[in-house]
């Protein structure tokens, strides 16, 4: 696989290229999306195989589903000195209608479990299924319309760690009469090292004698764990917009004994919309990009490696790793699989401070997740990609 040289980008085709990514958001009428909310737990055997088989469904459809797992209930609490649980993932399981039974159930999209346009299954009457069921439920929901769409960009400030997200939802059609929109934004993580019982099911999360948890919640950041109101007009053609800001702690909880470190290139924000009226739940749903921020002007306060980010995501044979240097630095590039492999790698020359562009060739890769690692002295970033061609 050829590697190519980086050059550099100007600060105004780099905003572009970043705008570019999901705002604005599409008028394009369009389908659902997928959310998947995993009831999951450290002590749950059988919690991996549900790792693996939501995360079938959203390496299938890298745009269009997006997991979120909750650690909640018998199953959850501290192992190996960590403790997933949070007090929104509590507040999450106590609200859901019918979360009872063996771990893990799942939510798709919120939809009654007595709607007729699906398989059948059991329990009725509630929202969570068996793990059997998530795959074709999920089908079913990819072939709906919707009437909504939603995007959003956010900014990350690696010194302050402020997190600014700013949103826009445009409706295609008119909402349903009666409908109650609101949208929820969740922070989750990824990369997270630690315990899980019954992690042979899905060997290739094992870490050793641990397990890499990903898309873990990590807050609700929007509000209410129901859903925030979105206020305006729902008539075809009408467009809603809104700014959340979060300040993201070094650990969540921010204190304790069971604390989780946050790592700033781990973090991701998956926003989605829900109804109360007969059209279903989530109606739309997204990931939301994460520009990763730092004032380069005070390079001795200042992390060497910023504004990192990977385009198009996912990407068929080629594609781009944009970054910010503070400082000359020599600069290292390996795309790693997810087993751990280091698939394709790179040592830079030392490289002038300001934008970089570096050209990454993906014909030899196979379809699947990756990650890319950038590494700039002590300095790591870590961005997942999918690769689908």
């Amino acid at each position: 696989m050829k590697m190519k040289k980086t050059i550099t980008l100007s600060i105004a085709a780099l905003s572009a290229l970043v705008a570019s990514a999901q705002l604005p958001v599409s008028t394009v009428a369009g389908k659902k999306q997928v959310l998947i909310e995993e009831f999951t737990g450290q002590g749950c055997t059988y919690c991996p195989d549900g790792h693996l088989r939501s995360d079938l469904i959203t390496n299938a459809n890298p745009t269009k589903a997006f997991a979120i797992n909750i650690h909640e209930g018998q199953f959850a609490g501290a192992q190996g000195g960590k403790d997933f649980k949070t007090v929104d993932g509590v507040a999450i399981g106590q609200w859901t209608p019918n979360l009872s039974g063996g771990w893990p159930k799942g939510s798709i999209n919120r939809k009654p479990t007595t709607n007729a346009s699906y398989p059948v299954y059991s329990p009725p009457n509630g929202w969570t299924m068996n793990r059997g069921y998530w795959s074709p439920v999920a089908s079913a929901v990819l072939a709906e319309n919707t009437f909504i769409n939603l995007a959003g960009q956010a900014t990350l400030n690696s010194t302050s760690k402020a997190l600014t997200i700013n949103m826009q939802a445009y409706y295609t059609a008119a909402a349903p009469s009666g409908s109650v929109m609101k949208i929820t934004i969740a922070l989750l993580q990824d990369n997270i090292i630690a315990p899980q019982t019954g992690a042979s099911k899905y060997p290739a999360m094992q870490v050793g004698s641990s397990y890499r948890h990903n898309h873990a919640l990590r807050d609700i950041i929007s509000g209410a764990v129901t859903g925030t109101a979105m206020t305006g007009a729902t008539a075809a053609g009408t467009s809603w917009s809104q700014t959340f800001n979060y300040t993201v702690t070094n650990t969540i909880p921010a204190s304790g004994t069971q604390t989780i470190p946050t790592v700033l290139a781990d973090m991701k924000l998956v926003a989605f919309i829900t109804t109360t009226s007969a059209a279903g739940n989530v109606v739309a749903a997204c990931e939301v990009p994460i520009n990763i921020t730092t004032d380069i002007n005070d390079v001795e306060g200042a992390e060497l490696l910023s504004n990192v980010n990977v385009y198009p995501n996912p990407m068929a044979e080629e594609g781009v790793v944009i970054f910010t240097l503070a400082q000359s630095s020599p600069v290292t590039i390996n795309v790693i699989n997810t087993i751990g492999q280091t698939v394709l790698s790179n040592n830079l020359d030392a490289l002038n401070a300001g934008e970089h562009k570096y050209e990454l060739d993906a014909t030899n890769l196979t379809n699947g997740i990756y990650f890319v690692n950038i590494k700039v002295g002590e300095n790591s970033t870590t961005k997942k990609i999918s690769i689908l061609k």
